[in-house]
């Protein structure tokens, strides 16, 4: 005895962009939109807009990972100098409150990196302003400390995440990406 079955019930083919299963009477794919009725033009002009969108999301998503990765990149730099500072003179009660100080901006930069990937723009411009009011309060004590070329380098490295994070925004915005 042979089946049959209604057009609606059995599937006929694959999305040409999805690749999800279809059936005949749809007019557009259940999973992603495609125009399975439509003209050529349709067809192919979905796919190229689908493909574009695509990529526009891969691009954002390295974006505020690269974003990310600096505050991360810049905790490990800090963890670098405490360890280096530690070895100078473990004994030292100055050199305990330094370390101790960069373990915890430390600490804060891996937060913030996790955080980065809700909220890029957020992190980097929270970064930034913890370590320069911390360079501020340090510059109390010794006033040439703030002209050291790695601790200007680490703002600038910030300030070159902050533009990155403002670009992150900006194509958030122009693609409608929450």
């Amino acid at each position: 005895m042979e089946e049959s079955f209604t057009n609606a019930a059995r599937p006929q083919d694959y999305c040409k962009s999805c690749a999800a299963k279809i059936v005949n009477d749809d007019a557009f794919c259940t999973t992603c939109g495609y125009p399975l009725k439509g003209t050529e033009k349709e067809q192919t002009r979905f796919i190229r807009h689908h493909a574009h969108a695509v990529t526009t999301a891969v691009d954002l998503n390295n974006k505020i990972r690269r974003a990310g990765n600096t505050l991360y990149y810049l905790s490990g730099v800090f963890m670098l100098i405490a360890i280096i500072i530690y070895c100078l003179d473990p004994n030292s009660p100055d050199i305990l409150i330094a370390v101790l100080q960069l373990v915890i901006l430390t600490g804060i930069f891996l937060a913030l990196g996790s955080y980065s990937r809700k909220k890029p723009l957020a992190s980097l411009v929270a970064g930034l302003c913890l370590y320069v009011i911390m360079q501020v309060i340090g510059m109390v004590n010794n006033p040439t400390n703030i002209l050291s070329i790695w601790k200007i380098a680490i703002i600038v490295y910030l300030i070159i995440g902050i533009r990155s994070a403002v670009e992150i925004e900006k194509l958030k915005k122009d693609h409608n990406v929450t």
